[in-house]
């Protein structure tokens, strides 16, 4: 059956009632029947609709507006932000699918890391990074003559390119958080930029300045938040597995 990228009306392969989906290469369709709300992915012969590849995920119903069963806390969600639809077209549907807020709520369902792990990824990165270059950076400088302070200064700005090109990384993370499994987002789940991570290193000052409260917070706070993180609006989550 040829009917690729039109409106037809098809067999639900979960609840058997016919409904009107828009039929695509690539795009998903969903059941209209509000007791079904299911999502498949059509697979294609050439042109011709062969078969449906059902998904995990679903729609529900709630005052007019599509909420995914994905796991987010949708009461948690600014009101403003979830897109509202007319419910006229399945095109309506697929547009929710491509905006922002679905593919958060897709993604964005995290478990913080706390305390206790975040401490052995910064251990990690001081037995294998950091105690290494403290060697070789000691070797380098007691060979030649160099300023009262060189070696913290040198410290510092590598410290800091290290912890921020990392974490502002395809990996989120340093190698330590990377060996164990977490990493650095923004308040939304995305990648932060460099600027952000270079913000979130130099809240560690201040962090550590205090008693190091600034870092124990990361063991009590609601998002198992260090006092840096909430001044650069950055989370530590796990990975998703």
């Amino acid at each position: 059956m040829n009917i690729n990228g039109d409106y037809q009306k098809i067999k639900c392969p979960i609840c058997s009632s016919e409904t009107m989906m828009y039929i695509a290469k690539g795009k998903t369709c969903h059941c209209n029947n509000k007791s079904c709300m299911s999502i498949f992915i059509p697979v294609f012969n050439n042109e011709n609709l062969v078969d449906f590849q059902p998904t995990s995920d679903k729609y529900i119903w709630n005052n007019g507006v599509a909420k995914s069963l994905f796991g987010i806390d949708w009461d948690k969600v600014p009101k403003n932000e979830i897109l509202s639809i007319d419910w006229k077209t399945d095109n309506d549907l697929y547009r929710i699918m491509n905006n922002p807020l679905y593919k958060y709520s897709q993604t964005h369902n995290p478990i913080y890391a706390g305390f206790g792990l975040r401490l052995l990824a910064y251990l990690l990165d001081v037995l294998i990074i950091g105690l290494p270059f403290a060697f070789i950076l000691g070797f380098i400088l007691m060979k030649v003559e160099h300023p009262k302070g060189t070696s913290d200064i040198i410290s510092l700005i590598v410290s800091w390119l290290y912890f921020a090109v990392s974490e502002s990384g395809e990996h989120q993370g340093t190698l330590g958080k990377i060996i164990v499994g977490i990493k650095v987002t923004d308040l939304n789940g995305e990648k932060i930029n460099f600027g952000k991570a270079s913000g979130r290193f130099f809240g560690k000052i201040i962090s550590g300045i205090i008693l190091f409260i600034g870092y124990i917070m990361a063991g009590f706070t609601e998002k198992r938040q260090a006092l840096h993180d909430i001044m650069s609006k950055t989370l530590v989550v796990k990975k998703n597995k």
